[in-house]
Order: C-alpha cells, then sequence, then structure tokens
C-alpha cells in the first residue's frame, strides 16, 4: 500500500450551508425592493373577457355555493314576474403585496452570502374547501444575485421538494461558474416542512394571509448539480417567519409535517439533522435514546454500535469493458461511518460525503483493480486509465481492500514508516469532506479534495487518542499500531527534535521517535514506536513530549470492548 500524498493545496469544491432566518412581513411594496406586484382582485362571478370572445384564464376559482350566474327571476302568487331583489355587492378586503425580508446566510466553503435585508417572494396555494396549505415557493437573492427557488408540495401526505434551481453569478463567489443553474437532486436530497399553519380566511375566499405565530422551519439538506458540480446545502434551522400569501385552488393535497426525531429523545435526526435533544449527566446518547453508564461504558457502545456493518457491497463494475460500475450510497455510508468513528475518539468533527467525488473515486479503484498494483500517480498506458481516475489516484488514500475494510488498514498504516499519510490524513485538520471508490478489490478515499465543510482547528492530535481507545482496534491479522507506531500530528506545534516519554504505573517505557516527512495531512509529525513492550486492555498510559515550543501532555485509557467495561 502506498503511502498518503502530501498536500499541494489542491483545486476546492464547494459545499454550501444554509442557515439562518428568514421573516417575513406584509406591508406597502414601495418600503421594499425587488418585489412589486399589483394585484387585481375580480369580482365573484364577473368573466373578464375580453370582446369578441370568451376566456376564463383570469377568471376566480369557484367555489360550492358561488355558481356565477349573477342570480335568477322569481315568480310572484299571481304568476306575474318580477326582478329579485339586488343582491350586495361582494366586500374584498384589500391586501399589499406580502414582502419577505431574510436575515440569514447561506453558507460555502469560503464563508457566507448574507442574506441581510434582502427581499424574499414567498408564494403558495391552499384547497379552499379544506382549508390547508397545499404549495408553498420560496425565492430569495442576495442583493437581487444568485437566487435559489425552493418549491414545495403536499403530494405524498407530507411535504416534499417539488423543484429546486440556484442561479449562479458573481454574487455567490469564486469558482461557482457564473451564469449557470444548479438543479436540485430530488432523490438525492432529503427536504421538507415543519410547522405550516392553516390559513386564514380574510373575507374574499379566494385568497389568505396567514401569520406564522410559531415560524416555518425548513429541514434536511438539498443537493444541486450543474456540469458535473455538485452543491450541498444544509437547510435545517431556516425558518420563516411573519406572514404568507396564498391563493385558494380546486384541488390539491394538503401537506404535513414530516415525522422529526420519530422514537428518538436524543441525539441527531438521522433524515433531517435537527436536534431531538440532550441526555441528562450520568447518561448518553446511543441511537436516539438515553442510557445510564460511565464514559467508558459510552465509549465502548459507541465502538460496538457503529461496527455492527462492516460488510462490504457488490461491485458491479468490469475491468474487461473497463467499467467502473459503482459504490452505492449504502456502502459509502458504511466507509465513512469507519472513518468518523476514528475522529470522534479523536476529538475531531465528522467527515461528510462530498458526491461530487464519486466518480473520480470509484474511477481510480478502476485503475489499481485493472492493473493489479497501486500507485499514486497512474501512467497513460495503464489499462482503464482516465485523467479522472489518475486525479483520483493523486489526491487520494488508496489500498489493496475494499473501502469499508480499508479504513483500518490506513489507521495502522503499514509500510510508511517515514510519513504515516494515511492516517495523518483521516485524523486532519485539513479536510471536512471525503468520498470512496471501490472494487471488490482495491479502493480509494478522498483525502486531499476533501478541503471544506467542518473542518477541525486542533493544536495537535494523537493516535491512539488522549482518553479512551478501544485495543480492539490495535491490531489486524498480520500488524498493529505498536509495530507501526504511535503517532502525535500538528500544525502549529514543530514536533522535529521532541523528546517523548510515557509511563505504565509510573513506570517509564522506552520507546523510539521519528519525525515524520511534512504535510501528509498535518504540518508537523512524529511517530512513537514501543521499544520492548505492548500496549496491553484496560490499562492507563501518560505520555509527555517536551523540547518543542508548547509542551504536550495527555492520558490514553485502554479498553477492551469485546468485554463490558
Amino acid at each position: 500500500m502506498n503511502c498518503g500524498h502530501p498536500v499541494n493545496f489542491p483545486t476546492f469544491f464547494l459545499v454550501l450551508i444554509l442557515t439562518g432566518v428568514l421573516f417575513a412581513a406584509c406591508g406597502s411594496s414601495a418600503s421594499n425592493q425587488g418585489y412589486d406586484r399589483e394585484m387585481e382582485i375580480t369580482e365573484l362571478g364577473e368573466n373578464p373577457s375580453s370582446e369578441g370572445g370568451s376566456s376564463d384564464e383570469n377568471s376566480p376559482p369557484e367555489f360550492p355555493g358561488n355558481d356565477g350566474d349573477g342570480g335568477t327571476s322569481e315568480g310572484t302568487t299571481d304568476g306575474s314576474q318580477v326582478e329579485p331583489e339586488p343582491e350586495p355587492e361582494p366586500v374584498f378586503v384589500p391586501i399589499e403585496n406580502c414582502v419577505a425580508n431574510s436575515m440569514g446566510s447561506m453558507w460555502h466553503e469560503e464563508g457566507p452570502i448574507p442574506y441581510q435585508n434582502q427581499s424574499v417572494q414567498i408564494s403558495g396555494e391552499h384547497l379552499g374547501s379544506e382549508r390547508c396549505v397545499t404549495a408553498l415557493s420560496f425565492v430569495f437573492s442576495h442583493a437581487g444575485k444568485c437566487p435559489l427557488t425552493l418549491q414545495f408540495n403536499g403530494k405524498g401526505g407530507i411535504w416534499n421538494l417539488q423543484n429546486g434551481t440556484l442561479r449562479s453569478d458573481v454574487e455567490c463567489g469564486d469558482g461557482w461558474g457564473s451564469g449557470k443553474t444548479y438543479v436540485a437532486l430530488l432523490e438525492q436530497s432529503q427536504v421538507s416542512l415543519l410547522g405550516v399553519p392553516k390559513p386564514v380566511d380574510i373575507g374574499n375566499g379566494q385568497q389568505s394571509c396567514t401569520p406564522l405565530e410559531q415560524g416555518i422551519e425548513l429541514l434536511g439538506t438539498l443537493i444541486v448539480e450543474a456540469g458535473g458540480t455538485t452543491l450541498e446545502l444544509g437547510l435545517s434551522g431556516l425558518n420563516v417567519q411573519g406572514k404568507i400569501l396564498t391563493d385558494a385552488v380546486l384541488t390539491g393535497t394538503c401537506g404535513a409535517d414530516p415525522a422529526v426525531c420519530e422514537d428518538r429523545v436524543c441525539g441527531q435526526d438521522p433524515a433531517f439533522g435537527v436536534s431531538c435533544g440532550t441526555c441528562a449527566q450520568g447518561s448518553f446518547c446511543m441511537e436516539g435514546h438515553c442510557k445510564d453508564g460511565t464514559p467508558a461504558q459510552e465509549a465502548c457502545a459507541r465502538f460496538n454500535q457503529d461496527r455492527i456493518a462492516l460488510y462490504e457491497g457488490n461491485w458491479n463494475g468490469n475491468v474487461s469493458s473497463c467499467s467502473g460500475g459503482i459504490m452505492d450510497s449504502p456502502w459509502q455510508e458504511r466507509a465513512l461511518k469507519m472513518a468518523n468513528l476514528y475522529r470522534w475518539f479523536a476529538d475531531l468533527p465528522p467527515l461528510a460525503l462530498n458526491t461530487s467525488l464519486y466518480g473520480e473515486q470509484q474511477s481510480c479503484a478502476l485503475i489499481m483493480h485493472a492493473n493489479n498494483t497501486l500507485s499514486h500517480n497512474p501512467g497513460q498506458s495503464w489499462k482503464c486509465y482516465t485523467q479522472n481516475g489518475a486525479d483520483g489516484a493523486g489526491n487520494s488514500n488508496i489500498a489493496t481492500m475494499p473501502a469499508v475494510g480499508a479504513v483500518d488498514l490506513y489507521m495502522i498504516d503499514p509500510g510508511n514508516a517515514s510519513t504515516m499519510g494515511h492516517r495523518r490524513w483521516i485524523l486532519s485538520n485539513w479536510i471536512g469532506y471525503t468520498a470512496f471508490g471501490s472494487t471488490s478489490k482495491y479502493s480509494c478515499m478522498a483525502t486531499i479534495s476533501g478541503e471544506g465543510g467542518q473542518m477541525a482547528n486542533k493544536s495537535w492530535t494523537a493516535w491512539p487518542p488522549a482518553g479512551f481507545y478501544p485495543i480492539d482496534w490495535h491490531a489486524m491479522s498480520w500488524t498493529n499500531t505498536d509495530q507501526t507506531g504511535w503517532s502525535i500530528q500538528s500544525d502549529t506545534i514543530n514536533l522535529n527534535g521532541a523528546q517523548v516519554t510515557i509511563t505504565q504505573n509510573g513506570q517509564n517505557r522506552a520507546v523510539k521517535v521519528n519525525s515524520l516527512a511534512a504535510n501528509y495531512g498535518s504540518k508537523f509529525a512524529i511517530s512513537m514506536t514501543p521499544i520492548g513492550w505492548t500496549t496491553q486492555p484496560n490499562t492507563t498510559y501518560q505520555v509527555s513530549v517536551n523540547g518543542i515550543s508548547q509542551p504536550i501532555s495527555y492520558k490514553i485509557q485502554t479498553l477492551d470492548c469485546s468485554q463490558s467495561p
């Protein structure tokens, strides 16, 4: 297995996080920019057809009790005909334009695009017979630029995203590609609405101006794509307040709240990412439920739970035709869970999947499989070579095993004594995203190209980590972390020349310290290889690092998670 590549600060990909609060208010359009619409009110029964023909294009919808015939003549007792009493003219409540004002920001890796005090258009429909909202549309922008449109309907019984687009321009930021229209990938997105109220009847039967006392909350993650570039937008936490104006329709499906935090009292909702609550002191959250236990029991519960599904997927590619096949989403998620479990124990934020990297990672795995070897720089003469696959190889950890199992191999990192690059990239501050590609024999994991997202800012990170460390991780069938070495990495502390002391029950344990090559997931790093001893379960080790600008000291508590701690 070749070592992980050093960083060359490659081109970035874009990830957006949409946060904040949208505030809507009904008011005079003269005081708002970007949305000035005259509303024409047509009386019930009136047909505004042009001369020489008829058209109901602009006629209001008819509702039960409104036949639109203007009344009929009535007979008297003596058989004569008299004109009926004229019906009173319908009284309409004048409604000024409903203008929404955004107070939030749209986030991507370079920072926010502010929407403070920017106009946002909100429109909707309600079912006249049942007085329920059936459709809502939100359009917001930054100074009239970079507009994002989201259209929802109640099809299927809950609020579903029907359509979504993002139009890019210079206001969106660098690298988006001015003039592109990103379109929502509905099957990959998980988006809904929470808290849409029933509309208020304002008196004319055709329009409702409904106050949002609790606000409408947008939930989930939106994936959009244009020309091969995929963006991820987090919508959870976005809120609409004020009033919404809806028009009556004759048909439609009432929207309903999705089941959020169903059968969960803590942690995050797996579909929409919203918080389901926290646990009291002395207990911990596991799979959405609070469990009593010690921190050691929590560590082993997390370890055992996340390692239940270690199986690989079924590769559907073909070397003979140079078809890379697809590493499906459940397979990607299982590999990601392995990487994030290591990062959780190292007190690092989790990585997220960047779907735009799937293609190059799968092409990378295909090249390695077709040539039965590994290289970060495959030549054009290699079988099944593509530039996309070569780019993936140069930006990734690569291994001679499928993706899920490869994560354990990367963390032990045999054969890379001078860099420990695979481990350092998984524990790196520099990445917030990743993606995997896998065949039945080879795999690639995006690292250098994983910039952006929820990146860490730790001054140093160790492996085995400070705190709890399951000894179950320590060895594979043919190697272990004592042989490859413990490690410490940092972006701000120069570890070259560090003096390391490891003690167990007050007794010094001899170690060999090596400085590792720079920029393999961190600027500085050292390895510490035990000499004449091995790491034991249920044991505490004290590690002290001196001779550097900022001394480091931490304890490692090993656990045997095959037994209840």
